[in-house]
């Protein structure tokens, strides 16, 4: 399995990488600096290869 750490993953293309990489089997940690957003997204996650950090 690959890894991947996405930056910027709150919002925007960072959100849109992040979905896109666990959808193809990467386990990926979503990384953002805006607590908000990135708790947002959190909530919204479909993938069980999602882990989500501010």
């Amino acid at each position: 399995m690959e890894v991947a750490i996405v930056t910027g993953a709150g919002s925007g293309i960072g959100r849109a990488t992040a979905i896109q990489l666990s959808s193809q089997d990467y386990r990926v940690y979503a990384l953002d600096k805006d607590e908000k957003s990135i708790k947002d997204f959190e909530k919204q996650k479909t993938s069980h290869l999602l882990y989500v950090m501010f």
